[in-house]
């Protein structure tokens, strides 16, 4: 929840809630609340790293085919921009909504099948479009993600209150409990650079391919979320993003 405010930032989470409290919000795992202000994270970025845009910053979030169609306008009718950062939220929304979905559960039942439907979705995407109209303008894109998943299928018993996060792959509350050989447990969360308004704020993150799952009605949600596509946790495929630099080919 707080990787792409970093990304846009430049600073550690701990350091955006010390510096711009007005643009720090975590109120929630939602997206809208934690994710509203990553232009203004930008903007001031940019200012810190003396860079002056002379036609000035374009910031857009893809949620769906409207929005990719929208932004595909705006490409082609602006094409002087100095710098234009796009969020395209879809790969996001898949690894969420195949654990709610048998159908998607059905195409993407292992990692090499959810790949693959995710490079046939991208080869006719909105965004593939949205590439190569940029292309021909010859301008460069750097591509990446804020983050990867893992499929999981090993639930681990997690300790919380009303107000700790829902997310499966890590908790943030107070008083945190978990499973020591299958979580790490971060009880100072400052010395990561992580925000840590009291004392006794801390959070716990999934190792491997396990899960977080409440001990009350715990075979339950065992098996209500074991082979879904999760993120927040520690492992290579969630950590380590790839980046590209795109120019086009003259």
């Amino acid at each position: 929840m707080y990787s792409r405010n970093a990304l846009f930032s430049g600073l550690f989470p701990a350091e955006i809630a010390e510096r711009y409290p007005e643009y720090w919000q975590e109120e929630s795992d939602g997206d809208t609340s934690t994710n509203r202000y990553e232009r203004q994270l930008l903007e001031e970025h940019l200012k810190r790293s003396g860079i002056k845009l002379k036609s000035g910053l374009q910031y857009f979030k893809i949620f769906d085919t409207r929005g990719g169609n929208t932004y595909k306008k705006r490409v082609a009718a602006n094409p002087r921009v100095g710098l234009s950062a796009l969020v395209v939220n879809f790969v996001d929304i898949l690894t969420h909504q195949r654990s709610q979905s048998d159908v998607l559960q059905q195409l993407a039942p292992d990692v090499p099948a959810f790949r693959a439907l995710a490079r046939s979705w991208f080869s006719h995407s909105v965004l593939f479009d949205i590439l190569r109209m940029i292309a021909a303008q010859n301008a460069t894109v750097v591509l990446t993600s804020d983050h990867g998943s893992v499929f999981c299928n090993r639930a681990t018993r997690a300790r919380g209150n009303r107000e700790t996060t829902t997310s499966l792959r890590f908790k943030i509350g107070t008083n945190l409990g978990c499973e020591k050989n299958k979580a790490v447990h971060l009880h100072k969360p400052g010395e990561y650079r992580l925000p840590a308004e009291t004392a006794s704020k801390d959070y716990i993150l999934a190792k491997d391919d396990y899960y977080f799952v409440y001990p009350n009605d715990f075979y339950k949600y065992k098996r209500q979320f074991q082979g879904g596509f999760q993120h927040g946790g520690i492992s290579m495929g969630e950590l380590i993003t790839p980046v590209v630099t795109l120019t086009p080919r003259l």
